[in-house]
């Protein structure tokens, strides 16, 4: 390469960085403020908040979270002594029952319930006393309704027509 020909490369390479130069100058957009990013978003139907702003916004959720769980445990309290008064008032007429079935002369057994009893052998016993149908009816009905987790250790007096459920009644309660 001679002179002329490296002068015209360098010229040829001045003149192409101030095109670019002048094109980029004329057309690259302005900043943007804050206030135009907003309005922006906020046109887009987003809502912008500040530090502070969404720092309060989530001490107030927090809050109402709070309220919200002790209103569902105070619910649950609620719903747990509803079940507690239906409970016991079946258990009291289960035993109003038994003192009105004791009053007539109606077939009993005396249940003597021991530690570690199974329910299928109460079943048992009470089926061969003749007191229920089928252990194994009477074993299911208990299993399903929950009664065989809270049977009771203790002496039971049961007659024969008292239902699956005024006898599991009995035998759950105190």
């Amino acid at each position: 390469m001679n002179k002329q020909t490296t002068r015209a490369f360098a010229a040829g390479l001045f003149t192409a960085s101030l095109a670019l130069l002048f094109y980029s100058q004329t057309t690259a957009s302005p900043e943007t403020t804050d206030k135009e990013l907003i309005n922006k978003l906020e046109k887009k139907d987003y809502v912008v908040l500040s530090t502070e702003e969404y720092n309060q916004q989530q001490k107030t959720v927090d809050q109402l979270q709070k309220k919200m769980d002790n209103l569902s445990k105070a619910s649950e309290n609620t719903g747990q002594s509803k079940k507690k008064l239906d409970d016991l008032s079946k258990t009291t007429e289960a035993k109003e029952k038994t003192v009105a079935n004791e009053k007539s002369n109606e077939s009993y057994y005396t249940l003597q319930i021991t530690p570690g009893m199974a329910s299928s052998d109460i079943g048992e016993t009470l089926e061969k006393a003749g007191i229920i149908k089928s252990a194994t009816e009477f074993n299911s009905f208990l299993t399903k309704n929950d009664y065989a987790k809270k049977i009771q250790v203790g002496e039971y007096k049961l007659y024969s027509s008292m239902t699956m459920k005024q006898i599991a009644i009995v035998l759950t309660t105190k």
